[in-house]
């Protein structure tokens, strides 16, 4: 009796994972509008903005959305935005920004892009210059790094691209208002997989941070 209560209790919580499932992945298709994708306009009003070429060509942006449910709740399409942190990872007397973004682009339901972006630095009075970034987020006056994850594969397969050591990485400052809480900023380098390279040009974010 115990087994068929158990059993009967397994399936009543898979069919709602099933349900909520089917209900989330209705009806989302955002190819059309990725097709029209711009960069943000450069800015320093805390706009909450991210972007820049790949290889001078192709437009990278914080757009799209990701599917996202629990058991007891229909799915949804969870907007991406651009994430930031301000705050001291550890190193003495330093603090490091992170910013982060993602791009996906969702064809009849089914994810076909997956771009992650992520770039970190420690901002030093004078806050407003140009900083060469490392590519190590170690305790040099260079420090920093810019990652880019390219989802070669939605079942698991991840191409990561990061900046040379001997290639530094540029990062002008162009806003850091510790009073309104707003970081603005262009950048431009080029970035390495094991196997391939990607030129970023035409940086700019415009975000507020806590």
């Amino acid at each position: 009796m115990v087994n068929l209560f158990m059993k009967a209790i397994c399936f009543f919580i898979l069919l709602i994972i099933l349900i909520s499932c089917k209900k989330g992945l209705q009806h989302y298709d955002d190819t059309a509008l990725a097709a029209k994708l711009t960069l943000p306009p450069y800015s320093q009003a805390g706009a909450n903005t991210f972007g820049f070429l790949m290889n001078n060509d192709s437009v990278w942006t914080v757009f799209g959305a990701k599917y996202g449910h629990s058991i007891f709740s229909s799915g949804q399409w969870i907007p991406n935005t651009v994430s930031t942190l301000y705050g001291n990872p550890g190193f003495p007397n330093r603090m490091m920004f992170s910013l982060q973004g993602e791009l996906t682009v969702v064809k009849q339901d089914i994810l076909e892009k997956d771009y992650f972006a992520e770039m970190n630095f420690f901002p030093d009075t004078p806050f407003i210059k140009t900083y060469s970034l490392s590519g190590n987020l170690d305790n040099s006056p260079v420090a920093g790094d810019f990652v880019f994850d390219k989802v070669v594969n939605v079942v698991g397969i991840d191409e990561y691209y990061f900046i040379d050591s001997n290639r530094p990485f540029t990062l002008q400052i162009t806003r850091f208002d510790t009073a309104a809480k707003i970081c603005s900023g262009i950048f431009s380098g080029t970035v390495y997989s094991d196997s391939d390279s990607m030129i970023i040009s035409q940086g700019r974010f415009d975000v507020r941070y806590q």
